[in-house]
């Protein structure tokens, strides 16, 4: 029985007695450093746990349980800060309508934040997003509060 390996570069597939030592040691190491990036990617942060880390950034308190309405605008500010760090603006047009609403429900909703300046909420989570997670590709399509706990959903596009 022949048995056969991968080229690397091209993923050819060549009898394996015809691989020199040398590329064998190669193969070998390129094989594991493939291992290690994929157990990298397996190893991933849940996108609801950063989301939650970076959302108690924007608010005064990290100690206290903040109101519905702070909660749910801190991850509002999250993925619209998140996405327009990867080129996506379209949450960055809408956003405006929802924390109104929020505002609406509790006016006293800024007193649980840092700042009443959404651009600097936006640009200090950005900042974050940059600075912690530079090559999370993840897009977040939704962002919310399911039964107590952050939900996010997201994709790779």
């Amino acid at each position: 029985m022949i048995k056969y390996n991968k080229l690397p570069n091209s993923g050819d597939l060549v009898p394996r007695r015809l691989i020199s030592l040398f590329d064998r040691r190669r193969r070998k190491h390129i094989v594991a450093q493939h291992e290690n990036e994929n157990r990298i990617q397996l190893t991933m942060q849940k996108l609801s746990a950063i989301v939650k880390n970076m959302a108690m950034t924007a608010l005064k308190s990290s100690n206290s349980v903040p109101s519905s309405e702070a909660a749910h605008a801190a991850l509002l500010f999250v993925q619209v800060a998140w996405n327009k760090s990867l080129g996506n603006n379209d949450a960055y047009r809408n956003y405006q309508g929802v924390l109104d609403t929020l505002e609406e429900s509790n006016p006293a909703l800024w007193n649980e934040f840092i700042t009443s300046d959404h651009g600097a909420i936006l640009a200090d989570l950005a900042r974050y997003k940059e600075e912690h997670y530079p090559h999370d590709p993840r897009v977040i399509v939704m962002c919310g509060m399911r039964e107590g706990n952050v939900h996010v959903e997201w994709t790779d596009e």
